[in-house]
């Protein structure tokens, strides 16, 4: 697995947006390699980190995070070496560097909230929107139509091709049973700057779609942000934090940002 998919699969799960097929194949994995079972564990101590950071203090977050690196790296991978039936053991170094991505993206958390002052709400939603939406549930290869252009559209959204996505995107989303067109749709719109069809298709899939309601709603407050609407914004990134089925990751996102308008 590419290390750039890997991480986003790896966010996309601890943040909730996996789903189905999806989810079910990344837990399948997870069981199996220990690798990325060990990332996955190292993603999650960061967010706990940032959730608790008023807390617990820095440079003890920073320790911690690293002595369980070490305590992984010192175990070690046993191995035949071919062709002699003997057993060789060699450190799993990889930790190592998983150790230090670690430490770099809880310098950049606890850094960011001083660049996040005295900027426009527009620069604001695009340092804290987080990684493009991503498709909840895996789709078929067997060139379905529907599943097709889902793929394709969400595919244009990843490279920034907005329009195209959209016209992709609106040809499906009265054909799904899931949530995944109407929320491409919307992303869309928002990139788009078409803030008042963003808002009504967020505040349907809200209203309409509780798995989601949390995503929706996350998209639906940048909307707010981006239209210069920084009380409802605000109100609706209060909900977030109270939701009951709101992630960590997400909770955190939505206090940062919240703290960063008021």
């Amino acid at each position: 697995m590419k290390e750039e998919l890997k991480y986003e699969l790896i966010e996309s799960y601890l943040n909730g947006d996996l789903k189905g097929e999806a989810l079910s194949d990344f837990e399948r994995e997870l069981q199996t390699d220990s690798g990325l079972k060990a990332e996955v564990e190292l993603h999650r101590d960061i967010e706990i980190a940032m959730i608790n950071k008023k807390d617990i203090p820095f440079i003890q977050t920073m320790n911690d995070i690293h002595q369980k690196a070490a305590t992984t790296t010192s175990q070690q991978e046993v191995t035949k070496m071919p062709g002699t039936g003997k057993i060789a053991k060699r450190p799993i170094l990889r930790y190592i560097a998983i150790a230090a991505v670690a430490a770099a993206l809880l310098l950049a958390i606890f850094g960011r909230q001083f660049l996040m002052q005295d900027i426009s709400p527009m620069q604001l939603s695009e340092n804290t929107i987080g990684t493009t939406l991503t498709l909840s549930t895996a789709r078929s290869d067997d060139g379905a139509t529907v599943d097709q252009l889902l793929k394709e559209g969400y595919d244009k959204l990843d490279k920034g091709q907005y329009a195209e996505a959209l016209a992709l995107l609106e040809q499906v989303k009265t054909d799904t049973p899931d949530a995944d067109a109407a929320l491409g749709t919307g992303y869309a719109n928002l990139y788009l700057a078409q803030y008042d069809k963003a808002v009504s298709i967020f505040q349907n899939i809200s209203n309409n779609k509780p798995g989601v309601k949390d995503i929706a709603d996350w998209y639906l407050a940048h909307t707010y942000l981006r239209q210069g609407k920084k009380e409802d914004c605000k109100i609706l990134l209060q909900e977030i934090i109270s939701s009951k089925t709101v992630t960590p990751k997400r909770e955190n996102q939505a206090r940062e940002l919240l703290d960063a308008i008021r």
